[in-house]
């Protein structure tokens, strides 16, 4: 009997001692739940495109970032604003599912086209977490239903993507390409 004593207490000491290790949350589970568009004050989607036409695409290939050279000027304006989002598309939400899968959420209010609840998306990470891709959601993105974005910013409250998108145009009897680089903050 005199053995199991200390056993016993060793036992119960080790186990009161032990602490419970917190392991750090993955990129996934921090961003699972509910997104909405930041568009508080004069925060919105961030157009940014070429004044001038750069021929030499070497400068700039698709897959990096835009920066600009002394042939070329950078515009920026605010192409959506609190104001310029019909009202019934300000409730609307993304919410992150587990694995790939998730919802776009059009909220209480229904434009009069008429709105299913729900929209179901596909996203995640690519490169690394250097960039995200969100599928199926282009009525939150001004009709971008493929966003694939590099990650700008990425925290419990708040993620940002910059992306890019390349429409043909017509332009003087030549078709060419237009590329434009959106900016999009999301918050909790």
């Amino acid at each position: 009997m005199k053995f199991y004593l200390p056993v016993l207490t060793l036992a119960l000491t080790s186990l009161m001692a032990c602490k419970k290790v917190e392991v750090p949350q993955g990129k996934e589970e921090m961003v699972r739940g509910k997104w909405k568009l930041e568009l508080d004050n004069d925060k919105g989607i961030l157009k940014e495109y070429t004044f001038y036409p750069t021929w030499d695409t070497s400068k700039k290939p698709i897959d990096t970032l835009y920066t600009s050279n002394s042939s070329s000027e950078t515009i920026q304006d605010t192409i959506r604003r609190v104001n310029g989002f019909p009202e019934c598309k300000l409730d609307d939400f993304l919410e992150f599912g587990e694995g790939i899968d998730g919802v776009l959420n059009t909220g209480e209010k229904k434009c009069p086209s008429g709105e299913t609840s729900e929209v179901p998306i596909k996203w995640g990470f690519k490169d690394n977490y250097t960039r995200m891709y969100i599928y199926e959601a282009g009525e939150m993105f001004l009709g971008n239903d493929d966003l694939v974005g590099d990650v700008v910013e990425l925290s419990e409250s708040r993620i940002k993507l910059r992306y890019q998108v390349i429409r043909p145009v017509f332009f003087n009897g030549v078709y060419m390409q237009d590329t434009a680089f959106y900016t999009i903050a999301l918050k909790r």
